[in-house]
Parts: C-alpha cells; sequence; structure tokens
C-alpha cells in the first residue's frame, strides 16, 4: 500500500473512533462543610471560641459564660480534639495566645457606662494546674491592635500596653538552624 493511502486512511478513521466513544464530563468540584470531629464539653453553653498556637499544637480557648469556666480543647488533630484543662470562675474571654488568655471579670458589652472591672492574665502552661498569672483591677476600658498583637487596658493609673507574644518553638527553631547550616 502506498504511503499516501496510509494516510488518508488514518485521517479517515480517527474522526469515526473520536465520535465513538461517547464523552464523559466530569463533574464539577462542589464546595463543602463537612462535619471533622464531635467533642462534649462540660460547663454550660459556649459563649466565645478563641483559637491559638502554641508551638506545633493548636488549641481552642472555650468560654462558659454562664458558669464563667474555660475550657481548653487542643485541636491539632482536628479528628480528635482532647480537652487539656478546665478553669472555673475565669470571666470573659478577650483574647488568647499560646497557652495564655486574657480576660475580664465583667462583660464588656453588657453595660453602656464603664464599670470598673478585673481583667487576669491566665496561664494554662501547666495543662493541670491553670493559675492567674496577673490582674489588673479597676480596668474601665480595654481596646485591641490586633495586626501588632497588642492589648490596652484603661484604669485609674492610665493605660496599660500589653503585648501577645507567643513563644518561639523549639522545634522550629531547630529545623531552621539545620536549614542554615545544610541547606545554604
Amino acid at each position: 500500500m502506498p504511503k499516501y493511502t496510509l494516510i488518508a486512511l488514518a485521517l479517515f478513521l480517527l474522526p469515526c473512533a473520536a465520535t465513538a466513544r461517547p464523552k464523559t464530563k466530569e463533574p464539577a468540584p462542589k464546595d463543602a462543610i463537612d462535619v471533622v470531629s464531635h467533642i462534649a464539653v462540660e460547663g454550660g453553653p459556649v459563649t466565645r471560641l478563641v483559637t491559638t498556637q502554641h508551638y506545633s499544637r493548636t488549641y481552642l480557648y472555650a468560654e462558659h459564660a454562664s458558669s464563667r469556666t474555660m475550657t481548653v480543647i487542643d485541636v491539632t488533630d482536628r479528628s480528635h480534639p482532647q480537652i487539656v484543662s478546665n478553669l472555673a470562675g475565669t470571666g470573659v474571654l478577650l483574647s488568647a495566645t499560646g497557652d495564655v488568655a486574657l480576660v475580664s471579670s465583667v462583660d464588656l458589652g453588657s453595660s453602656p457606662v464603664p464599670s470598673a472591672r478585673t481583667i487576669s492574665i491566665l496561664d494554662f502552661s501547666d495543662k493541670t494546674n491553670p493559675k492567674v498569672a496577673r490582674e489588673f483591677k479597676g480596668v474601665t476600658s480595654v481596646g485591641t491592635d490586633d495586626a501588632r498583637g497588642l492589648v490596652f487596658l484603661a484604669d485609674g493609673d492610665g493605660v496599660w500596653v500589653l503585648h501577645r507574644n507567643p513563644a518561639m518553638d523549639p522545634e522550629v527553631q531547630e529545623r531552621y538552624a539545620h536549614d542554615v547550616v545544610y541547606n545554604h
């Protein structure tokens, strides 16, 4: 068979082969929100949730306003969350960083007239024995600068400037040091 006859035959058969198979259209990807896990939490209804990082762990602070309890949940493995700490009598959650939370003795939005309240820094670094690290009494106003990690407290003595300062993860520092020495 001549060369041109083979080419002509191939050109004739290719379109037939293409139309012989039905085209299957891939379904378009769909957005979804899936339930990954659930954990029962005691202490009454949760009124505020704040997530934070501490080293390579992710924690969820759950505030229970009715019982003034703070529950700390390790959500690093989102499929298996674990309660790591409960502390009663904490107050209203304002902010958290790592294993430290800032709480108020009075809900900031509860009254149009500024009332003095106590703001506490809670330390959850020892999960079995959380404690109050520092208290500010007579606070009449609270503000934040989230971009810079700042919290401002006003009391009779003036304005306090607090900085949410998460600790450096030693594991990350070790990997960085190894990278600098061996990969650069």
